[in-house]
């Protein structure tokens, strides 16, 4: 009986601590690997997408703990400020993101640079003032709900779109098959989990949007839940046997790491989620798989290198599982992060040449670099009408790799991958937590025991 009673301690120590082990994972090994490989390929260039896709990601992973200067970032909305256009004449993402990172930082994004230059009302609820939030399609009104609610930042009754205005414009671009897509007529895995990313803060809400679907002319009556759970079967549906996701039919790192992202913002852990399992795999196995040995992450398997945006969208999707484990809030939810008390009208560096890759924002042609990968969901993508098949080579580390490009040709500007995010897989860690309670019980178990011999 004193035999039995000490295994029951000892087993349920163990069983505590089990779920720890299984998917407890600190990935702080992969975020480091993955910030120097950045830090030693790319140049440092605020308000350039691939700089600050990387510096938010790095502000929301805890074990990185850095708080980067946001001064050179505020210099350069000050000299775009300058100009008639302000940012981008066409992508109101690139105030989405920039908003974004600078509240990641601890900057307000209603009062940066000089104290007097509003990102949040001039990208989100009132660009309609001077442009349409969806002249660059479909992005426009998905990361504009992600950027309003980061902040919980409030509305005014007078707003070009309100918040209720840009979920109606939303919600009628869905497909009948549930799903959201730059282009085509069935659902993409990457822009439908950026949607789940969207809607997932009012997925409680009892509100009911009616409006009628562009794709077909149906009228709808639905809720924020009905739309989302709709887009979730959708993404569970996709799902490989390698655990991961394809866009427009290329598997890669990026749309493992939305699917990721679209879990955790609704508070479902990706490893342990039944409906994402598949061939014993799941979205966080699929991603690791495309860690490098430089300590990037690579856009597809074929690649042995590393790629920018890859990386960071991966690294975006292992700081959100490392704020899952710590119970703390998702990556988009910025409100966690204190503001900065800043001198009150207090001047930017002088930025003395262009900062970022979009100063010129060239309409007609593809940004260079961008267009090397095939298409995903991005905050910088604009509407797209066709979807091109290429053969290319890759040349990485000097060895020339084949592989096949399935890329969205844009109307415009062509598309721009959504931030680049990848991870590797790091040995498990298990929190000190679990191992009180596991200590915990052991104790009992002794207890037990020694009131049996007495």
């Amino acid at each position: 009986m004193r035999k039995g009673i000490l295994i029951a301690g000892i087993s349920a120590a163990l069983l505590l601590g089990m779920p720890r082990f299984v998917c407890g994972a600190s990935y702080e090994q992969e975020l480091s690997d993955a910030a120097a490989w950045h830090r030693q390929h790319e140049q440092d260039k605020p308000g350039a997408s691939e700089t600050d896709w990387f510096t938010f990601a790095v502000e929301r992973a805890p074990s990185l703990q850095e708080q980067g200067d946001p001064a050179a970032l505020e210099a350069y909305v000050a000299q775009k400020y300058q100009t008639a256009q302000k940012l981008s004449p066409a992508k109101a993402t690139e105030w989405h993101r920039i908003s974004l990172t600078l509240r990641a930082m601890g900057v307000d994004p209603t009062g940066c640079a000089d104290g007097t230059i509003d990102l949040i009302a001039d990208g989100t609820y009132n660009r309609g003032n001077t442009v349409a939030l969806d002249r660059q399609g479909l992005n426009g009104w998905i990361w504009a709900l992600i950027t309003l609610h980061s902040g919980a930042y409030a509305v005014p009754a007078n707003a070009h779109d309100t918040e209720a205005d840009m979920i109606r414009q939303l919600l009628s671009r869905q497909l009948p098959d549930g799903g959201f897509a730059l282009a085509g007529t069935s659902g993409d895995v990457d822009v439908t989990a950026s949607v789940v990313a969207a809607l997932a803060p009012l997925y409680e809400a009892d509100r009911v949007y009616t409006y009628t679907r562009r794709s077909d002319g149906a009228a709808c009556a639905v809720t924020i839940r009905q739309v989302v759970d709709a887009c979730m079967e959708l993404l569970s549906e996709r799902q490989l046997e390698s655990g991961g996701f394809a866009s427009y039919g290329t598997e890669n790192a990026e749309s493992a790491a939305q699917v990721i992202l679209a879990l955790l913002s609704l508070g479902r852990d990706p490893r342990l989620d039944a409906a994402f399992q598949a061939g014993g795999h799941s979205p966080v196995d699929a991603l690791l798989a495309y860690r490098r040995q430089d300590g990037g992450f690579a856009h597809i398997a074929s690649q042995t290198g590393s790629n920018v945006i890859a990386t960071n969208q991966c690294m975006l999707a292992l700081a959100g599982l490392q704020r899952l484990d710590a119970g703390m809030q998702s990556v988009y939810e910025l409100t966690d992060v204190p503001l900065r008390q800043e001198p009150e009208h207090t001047a930017p560096p002088t930025v003395t040449e262009p900062i970022g890759t979009d100063a010129s924002e060239p309409e007609e042609t593809m940004p260079p670099e961008e267009t090397d990968i095939p298409a995903q969901t991005s905050d910088d993508a604009e509407e797209t009408t066709a979807v091109q098949t290429t053969a290319r080579t890759e040349s990485v580390g000097g060895t020339v790799t084949p592989y096949t490009q399935t890329q969205v040709v844009n109307t415009g500007t062509g598309i721009r991958t959504a931030p680049a995010e990848a991870t590797e897989q790091s040995q498990p860690a298990v929190t000190c937590s679990w191992w009180v309670l596991g200590l915990v019980c052991m104790a009992l178990g002794g207890c037990m025991l020694w009131e049996k011999k007495e």
